[in-house]
């Protein structure tokens, strides 16, 4: 190991060793580069992996009670504390959220990409949670005339064509993946991943993303792009509650329209781009959803029907919502 680091993560310090190559706790949180200052309130959470290169570690006893399933990673509550395992390595999180502990398999990293950016974001998710921030899955922007926009959808829904689209006149970006709810401080925090995108949405967007001249290689066929090469000095570590909830959807339609919706569809919305709102025998599950339902009352909601038009025309999205502020005046 060499030397440590410490970066905050929606206000919440994170210390952790570095390691001296394929450190899987930098490669989520190095795009954080120290833009959001820790709360000095806040207790750190410590991390401590180590790379394990013996046999690979066998799943939690049958005594622990497993909470939830996501893909490879199972997670296990018991003995004071909540364990991830991936089928070779096993992290275990203190019950008060300060410690995450283990040994890394080989295994684990054979991909380069999956233990970081699932089973470990996914502890870091139950660790916020914990720590009174909640997961959002979505982008959230910040435009001069429309306010705070927060655009909420799982993946191929449209969320980054709809989150640039936004941004195609300037703006402000937080993030276009992963958001971290805040009650306390009644603001959403960024972690700001890279975009992924399609060469079909990169083209359409070719005055952005020809800002980057090597995109990486992402899942999928698609590429990456670090946001702050897109928009040079308009990326903010949180913004406040948003004035506008979208959700998208693509519908292979002509054209682009919104849709109002309720109160209620607003929240299954929200509960659907939430990870871990619905796992029993989680510490915060009601909090957890009393933040979400706050979210939606703070602002309007709208489902985003997607039509070809979308790409052809990316401001085209500005004016539909220009053209609704002005017809609710």
């Amino acid at each position: 190991m060499s030397d440590a680091r410490a970066l905050a993560l929606a206000g919440l310090p994170i210390h952790w060793r570095l390691w001296p190559q394929r450190d899987p706790v930098a490669a989520i949180l190095d795009c954080l580069d120290g833009d959001a200052a820790a709360d000095p309130r806040e207790r750190p959470l410590h991390i401590d992996l180590r790379p394990h290169d013996g046999l690979p570690e066998l799943p939690p006893d049958p005594s622990h009670h497993p909470l939830f399933f996501h893909g490879r990673t199972r997670v296990f509550g018991g003995d004071n504390a909540i364990n991830f395992f991936d089928g070779a390595s096993l992290l275990r999180l203190s019950s008060d959220a300060t410690s995450l502990t283990g040994s890394v398999h080989p295994d684990s990293l054979a991909d380069g990409h999956t233990f970081s950016h699932a089973t470990l974001l996914i502890a870091l998710a139950v660790a916020l949670r914990l720590r009174g921030r909640f997961h959002i899955h979505g982008g959230l922007v910040s435009l001069p005339t429309l306010g705070t926009i927060l655009v909420a959808g799982d993946a191929a829904h449209g969320k980054s064509t709809t989150t640039l689209s936004l941004l195609s006149r300037g703006g402000t970006l937080a993030a276009d993946d992963t958001l971290y709810l805040d009650p306390a401080q009644r603001c959403i925090w960024a972690l700001p991943k890279p975009l992924n995108l399609s060469p079909r949405t990169a083209d359409a967007f070719a005055l952005l993303t020809g800002r980057v001249a090597n995109p990486g290689v992402a899942e999928s066929g698609k590429r990456s792009y670090p946001v702050r090469a897109l928009f040079p000095g308009s990326v903010a570590p949180s913004l406040g509650y948003p004035d506008w909830l979208l959700f998208p959807r693509i519908t292979g339609e002509a054209t682009s329209r919104l849709e109002p919706l309720g109160t209620t569809d607003a929240l299954g919305g929200l509960m659907t781009a939430s990870a871990l709102v619905a796992v029993d025998g989680l510490a915060k599950g009601h909090a957890h959803l009393d933040a979400l339902l706050a979210l939606v009352t703070a602002g309007r909601s709208y489902e985003l029907l997607l039509g070809l038009d979308a790409l052809a025309q990316p401001a085209l999205l500005i004016d539909l919502l220009e053209a609704e502020r002005q017809r609710r005046r």
